[in-house]
């Protein structure tokens, strides 16, 4: 794991894309996949496009969410180049039936405040 870990050098944000991940007894996350295969794979087609770093954390409490992957981009643009590049995207989503069985669900939206 800690090859897809960046350091805090990297400069603000201005957008940010999470997928949320429901977990359920019905419903499968494979962690050690997401996190050798399905991540770095990500990593490696969006970081050329503007993804300025990423997150993958396990929920505690009684979130209705077992997983979460956060992902900064310099900004809105350079979301929109990777949405734009449809094989790649293709790519990606096509894996994701091999990390869970549940349906992913994002939010993006503009940061309005960084530290």
């Amino acid at each position: 794991m800690s090859s897809i870990v960046k350091s805090f050098t990297n400069p603000k944000p201005g957008f940010t894309l999470t997928v949320l991940y429901r977990l359920s007894e019905s419903q499968t996350f494979d962690l050690d996949y997401y996190l050798s295969h399905h991540i770095p794979m990500t990593i490696g087609k969006w970081g050329p496009r503007g993804l300025i770093n990423g997150y993958v954390t396990k929920t505690t409490g009684n979130s209705e969410f077992g997983y979460y992957f956060t992902a900064t981009w310099k900004n809105e643009a350079s979301w929109a180049k990777a949405q734009a590049a449809y094989e790649e995207m293709a790519e990606i989503m096509g894996d994701v039936k091999n990390v869970t069985s549940a349906e992913p669900i994002f939010v993006v939206g503009n940061v309005v405040g960084a530290w």
